[in-house]
């Protein structure tokens, strides 16, 4: 299943979280590894613009995919675990604007379980710390039923 969608980013901040809102995950931690910080219930990726509107397709999956390395400046991948019965979306910031996928509905269904999590993203470095528009993320999730440690695949933009 794909959902595609503008989301208003603040703070650094777009989201993939469970609702109800994870404790772990405010506020974010610093001097994680990669772009993106995993944590039970959710994942924060830090974007390069401190604000504005970013294009983001989410794409659910049965099975791992290839990795497309030749598109993607930054690749970060990680696990999310919801502990909890909860849908799960994303949203920009503090203020969770412009949710996908929107209309009450859920990215996965609300249960408890466990999906590896694929963020690939460009753009991250043009107008980094300024309001500007024009990041561009890739999310892609699948099942998991073994844990994973977080890693940074691959990292041009120097963010």
């Amino acid at each position: 299943m794909e959902h595609r969608g503008q989301v208003k980013v603040s703070d650094h901040m777009l989201w993939l979280v469970q609702v109800p809102l994870p404790s772990d995950l405010i506020p974010p931690p610093t001097g994680i590894p990669g772009f993106v910080y995993f944590g039970n219930g959710g994942a924060i990726t830090q974007t390069g613009v401190a604000g504005g509107t970013v294009d983001v397709t989410v794409v659910v999956l049965d099975e791992e995919p290839p990795v497309d390395a030749s598109v993607w400046e930054d690749i970060d991948e990680g696990d999310l675990r919801t502990e909890e019965v909860g849908e799960v979306y994303i949203a920009g910031g503090y203020s969770f604007e412009n949710i996908i996928p929107g209309n009450g509905r859920s990215l996965i269904p609300g249960a408890v379980a466990a999906h590896r999590v694929r963020v690939s993203a460009s753009g991250r470095a043009a107008h980094y710390d300024e309001v500007a528009d024009g990041e561009k993320y890739l999310i892609q999730m699948w099942p998991t039923s073994e844990p994973e440690a977080a890693r940074k695949i691959q990292n041009l933009s120097g963010r």
